[in-house]
Formats: C-alpha cells, sequence, structure tokens
C-alpha cells in the first residue's frame, strides 16, 4: 500500500529533552514531605511537584489536577496502558468519581508522586514493593504534553 505523505504521521518512542529535565527537577524533590497545596521543598502536593518541574523548565502548566487533566494528548486509559511512556502524567479519580491526583510516569510500570506522606516512586506492577492496589485502582488516564 502507498500512502500520501501528508495522510502520514511518524510518532517517536524518544521522550523530549524538556521532559526529561523535567523528571529530574521532580526526581530532586524525591523523600520531601507532602502539604496540601505546597509547592517548595518544605513541602509539596501532587499537582505542585507536576506543576513545579515543568514550569522549571519553561512549560507553564495549571496548579491543581483536575486543571491539569485539560492538557496535553490522551495517550492511555485505565484499559489500556500500553500506550504510555516516560513523561506522560497520570491522573487518578476520588472517591467523588473526579481527577484528585496525579504524577509523573517514570517507565517500566513506575511512576514519581507526592502523597501519603513525601514524594516517593510507585509502581502498576503487582510484583514490586512500591505498588499501590488502590492507586492501580484509581489510574483514569495519562496525558502527554510534548511529542
Amino acid at each position: 500500500i502507498t500512502l500520501p505523505g501528508v495522510d502520514v504521521e511518524v510518532h517517536s518512542d524518544a521522550v523530549p529533552e524538556k521532559v526529561e529535565q523535567a523528571i529530574s527537577i521532580a526526581s530532586m524533590m524525591m523523600g520531601t514531605r507532602y502539604a496540601w497545596g505546597g509547592k517548595t521543598s518544605e513541602g509539596i502536593d501532587c499537582s505542585g511537584l507536576v506543576q513545579s518541574a515543568f514550569r522549571a523548565v519553561g512549560i507553564n502548566y495549571p496548579r491543581d489536577a483536575y486543571q491539569q487533566a485539560y492538557v496535553g494528548s490522551l495517550v492511555a486509559t485505565r484499559w489500556h496502558r500500553a500506550g504510555l511512556r516516560r513523561g506522560d502524567l497520570l491522573y487518578f479519580l476520588g472517591r467523588n468519581g473526579r481527577i484528585n491526583h496525579t504524577a509523573i510516569y517514570l517507565g517500566n510500570d513506575q511512576y514519581l508522586e507526592a502523597s501519603r506522606g513525601d514524594v516517593h516512586y510507585t509502581s502498576f506492577n503487582p510484583d514490586d514493593d512500591h505498588y499501590s492496589e488502590a492507586k492501580d485502582a484509581s489510574f483514569c488516564f495519562a496525558k502527554r504534553l510534548l511529542e
């Protein structure tokens, strides 16, 4: 089959440098205590972690998880996670059925989040020591900011 070039999009699995930089910045917050509404090394919440990391590399991003969820391209859902790539932003549902949590996907089922006391790694893999059944069940979708 021959397709006209204008009808074809080629996507790369390569992670943009700005996204890698944002992950590096967010990772420096490991162990920082969780503080609702926080955006500093004195205390940070999930959306503050994401917003601060991306703002540090020049990407303006909304403050709260439910606002952040409107930005980017949908790349995965709770039922179809194969499209996840390092640097994608994960969104989770609260008991009220609304987005109330976000995290940064690192690859290999691991993600970086601010919750349960501090900034730490969590996993979607039930065999991993950092697995959270509750987070796995509440995962809703993932978005990608940059291609």
